[in-house]
């Protein structure tokens, strides 16, 4: 899936062999779509050193408060259940939205804040993920 105003210049030129983008507005991506994580031990400092600064911090809160999200509704890889998050200005925003199994049914969500800095993430996030999911269970998802 491509959004559009992400895309770089280039990209743009390479949509001419794409027959359509598929906004926002109508399909959220899969939780953590596009998102590459790399995992070490937990007791091996100096390999987390070197990777270190590989992290993204924006993608990570983004990612986490996706996950944070999906954990929330007690869904897993095949929940029909969509997220976007990312940091604009620096604001965490998040989008979510829970389809019926047959997709007849949409349920969509969004808010804004900003992340607990020097908190882990998934707490920092947690609030912000609350927030979609409450919104979400009032639209009727917990049917």
């Amino acid at each position: 899936m491509l959004s559009y105003p992400l895309l770089t210049e280039t990209e743009r030129e390479r949509i001419l062999r794409i027959a359509g983008i598929i906004p926002l507005s109508v399909m959220l991506p899969a939780i953590g779509q596009g998102a590459l994580g790399i995992e070490t031990r937990a007791d091996d400092r100096s390999t987390r050193q070197v990777l270190a600064p590989l992290n993204h911090e924006a993608t990570y809160q983004s990612v986490t408060a996706e996950r944070s999200l999906l954990a929330t509704l007690r869904g897993g890889c095949l929940a029909p259940v969509g997220a976007w998050g990312r940091v604009e200005n620096s604001v965490l925003h998040l989008d979510g939205v829970v389809l019926s199994g047959d997709g007849c049914q949409r349920i969509a969500a969004s808010t804004s804040g900003r992340p607990l800095v020097g908190v882990i993430p998934p707490i920092a996030t947690q609030g912000i993920s609350n927030s979609v999911d409450h919104q979400v269970r009032i639209g009727g998802s917990g049917r």
